[in-house]
């Protein structure tokens, strides 16, 4: 322990525990995360669930980076490279993952929540694998993946979050093995089992998901539709981590309009729809909650006229609307190379103003794979 370890150390170890949770509350993730290298009790103290739980949502706001990640036609999913840009302070750093030697096999972001991300890599489906990883503490785990075994066909669709009020997280996997399929059917990895245990069917009209997720309190949220392929969405489909139930809520029609996006607003979940005709630009965010009878209510917080959003996914970081846009161009010249523009952009729609927060060129093909926001914290893995 260095001599301002050991000062740090004497004095704030007269502070009553009190104190010293709500200094340690307020204090940056890799503070806390120093701090519990110099007391036995302190290490056991900050590592409590509901410390844990009170610091996240103190510092999520402070921490948010977007992990991009990029890819190489003709793929529109899997990445090979992946980059972060820190939302508070538009740093961007290359994000290297703990097993770099799986990037010679396609990689997929499944999700992020509490700071975890979750990862799954195929290089073939028997090979297939799946990684959970926190940046911040570079704890990793790496679990089975029990999507080959089902032949997915038709979808393939997967959920991770962690539960409410819990260091315990669970991936779901919805599926269709057959186009023909009228129901879908789901399984669940739970952390503390190591294992898929459980399973089931879904009896619904939905025959698509959107592929990002929203989830909040253990509860996994996706766009779905009805027919496809329908452009605007029908119903928003949940699935109850701890509870092992699936229900869905169908979206108003005056909620509804040219685009549709899912989101995290409010530290809850975000329903945004905008449209961008010559006639009529206007933005519109609802928040959705549970209403406790397995349907969602619906408020509407935030509509912008006459402000339309250039380019769709949208994320919410705050009041600001976050978008990003990858355009490639070039000539068909035989000696021509291509060129890849990759625009973030936040939209500050109280001022009506635009800050570019990146802009990046590759004289090459790539495409845009994933966008996740991201929020540092502690937890486990």
């Amino acid at each position: 322990m260095s001599e301002n370890q050991l000062q740090l150390h004497q004095d704030l170890h007269q502070l009553n525990d009190e104190l010293l949770w709500k200094i340690f509350v307020k204090a940056q993730p890799k503070v806390v995360a120093r701090c519990r290298l110099l007391s036995t009790s302190w290490d056991y103290k900050l590592k409590s669930t509901s410390f844990l739980k009170e610091h996240y949502d103190e510092s999520r706001s402070k921490t948010r980076s977007l992990i991009i990640g990029l890819g190489y036609p003709p793929t529109d999913r899997v990445s090979n490279h992946f980059i972060r840009l820190f939302l508070g302070s538009t740093q961007q750093v290359n994000f290297v993952l703990p097993r770099p030697n799986w990037f010679n096999e396609n990689c997929v972001v499944i999700g992020s929540d509490h700071g975890v991300v979750c990862f799954r890599f195929t290089a073939g489906d028997p090979n297939s694998r799946i990684l959970i990883w926190n940046p911040l503490t570079l704890k990793e785990r790496v679990l089975p993946d029990d999507s080959p075994r089902h032949c997915c066909l038709s979808m393939s669709i997967f959920g991770f979050g962690y539960m409410k009020d819990s260091q315990k997280y669970c991936i779901v996997h919805v599926f269709k093995c057959q186009y023909k399929e009228e129901k879908m059917r789901w399984t669940l990895f739970q952390a503390w089992d190591r294992s898929w245990n459980y399973d089931g069917t879904i009896d619904s009209g939905i025959v698509k998901l959107g592929n990002k997720p929203i989830v909040q309190d253990g509860r996994v949220h996706w766009l779905g539709w009805e027919a496809n392929p329908d452009v605007v969405p029908s119903h928003i489909a949940v699935f109850d981590l701890e509870r092992r139930m699936w229900h869905e809520a169908r979206i108003p029609e005056d909620a509804k309009t040219t685009y549709h996006s899912l989101t995290e607003f409010n530290n809850g979940v975000g329903f945004v729809s905008y449209q961008n005709s010559h006639m009529k630009r206007t933005v519109q965010v609802w928040q959705i909650k549970e209403d406790g009878s397995e349907g969602l209510l619906w408020e509407k917080m935030i509509r912008v006229s006459g402000l339309g959003i250039p380019h769709n996914p949208t994320l919410f970081s705050g009041n600001d609307i976050i978008s990003v846009l990858d355009c490639s161009g070039g000539s068909v010249a035989a000696n021509d190379t291509h060129r890849t523009d990759l625009w973030v952009t936040r939209l500050k729609h109280k001022k009506k103003t635009v800050e570019w927060l990146l802009h990046n060129t590759w004289q090459e093909d790539i495409s845009l794979t994933t966008i996740t926001m991201h929020s540092e914290s502690l937890f486990k893995v």
